[in-house]
């Protein structure tokens, strides 16, 4: 029942690390390109929602 939590958070975890690959690639002259910025926030914001759900996955499998 609470297995699409996991399955969430993995794939956020994954577009996470694909965006902070990306902006790496994307960096230009300097790191505080347009662009760059914002692919470290989609990053973060990937990040946060991937590990939140992780923590409500294993919140719920321990109230079991």
């Amino acid at each position: 029942m609470h297995r699409p939590y996991l399955v969430k958070a993995i794939v956020y975890v994954l577009f996470g690390a694909l965006f902070v690959y990306l902006g790496i690639l994307s960096k230009g002259a300097t790191v505080w390109d347009t662009i760059t910025l914002i692919l470290a926030a989609f990053a973060a914001l990937n990040f946060y929602a991937g590990f939140r759900m992780l923590r409500f996955y294993f919140k719920i499998k321990n109230k079991k």
